[in-house]
């Protein structure tokens, strides 16, 4: 079955008992039926893990592929929670990107696959405040308790240190971006796969999160304004010929009434 402009999919192979889910977009990522898009290209909480859950009931494993530059922590941690609690065997692979909260998506399974052309990122969390200094400085007691979880499922799920992580990847603030080869000796992956990708972002580290963000709100948003420029030519073309055929009867009731 092949899978076509589409950000989110779910299907499955009957003969090889094997599932695919693709989160090719930013978490969090809601299809809006205003504009005639398919609710199947949600990548949200909810949209997830129906999907991860529906597989389970057909197949034994579950292949989880991602290019996300990230998004919201509020729908990545039940996604993280379903992904630890599956029945089924799950494999997370990075198909292109994995940052930020995809890095952590793609970290709590405990079999994690990325191609070698592939990227890896992560931060501490990041947000938004507005206030006086007292609610700013609960916004950061909030994103250290963030962080605090997220450390604690990258440990859970790799076997290191929870202070190895921290003094690593999180007390700087910066963004760490590893390949696959550092991926490899860190022992997040016991190989480096060689299989086909597409990778919309060249260079995605010179990107700043913020503008890999908008870059996968824009390709979803072209993506979309492709659509539509589609269906509008469709509709063009169906009055056109709905304006041929009532000419054609208007001419030939004409002619009938000549004859008579």
């Amino acid at each position: 079955m092949q899978i076509q402009d589409k950000y989110f999919r779910a299907y499955y192979d009957k003969e090889g008992n094997t599932g695919e889910l693709y989160l090719y977009g930013y978490i969090g990522q809601k299809a809006d039926p205003f504009y005639g898009e398919d609710p199947e290209e949600d990548i949200t909480d909810k949209a997830v893990v129906k999907a991860i859950r529906e597989l389970e009931k057909q197949t034994t494993r579950i292949n989880i592929r991602i290019n996300s530059p990230g998004g919201s922590v509020m729908h990545g941690d039940p996604i993280i929670t379903a992904i630890r609690n599956s029945k089924a065997e799950i494999h997370t692979y990075v198909d292109g990107i994995a940052a930020s909260m995809a890095f952590d998506i793609w970290a709590a399974a405990k079999n994690r696959h990325a191609s070698i052309n592939s990227k890896l990122m992560i931060h501490a969390t990041g947000g938004f405040a507005f206030g006086t200094a007292k609610d700013m400085r609960a916004a950061a007691d909030m994103l250290d308790k963030f962080d605090q979880s997220a450390i604690s499922t990258f440990a859970a799920a790799t076997g290191m240190s929870e202070d190895e992580i921290r003094g690593k990847f999180y007390d700087d603030y910066a963004d760490h971006w590893m390949t696959a080869k550092d991926a490899l000796e860190m022992g997040l992956i016991i190989e480096i796969e060689d299989y086909e990708t597409a990778l919309p972002v060249q260079n995605p580290e010179k990107y700043s999160y913020r503008q890999l963000l908008e870059h996968a709100t824009k390709f979803y948003t072209d993506g979309q304004q492709a659509k539509t420029q589609d269906a509008e030519k469709a509709e063009r073309e169906k009055i056109k010929k709905e304006s041929w055929r009532e000419d054609y009867l208007r001419r030939l009731t004409h002619l009938m009434n000549l004859i008579k």
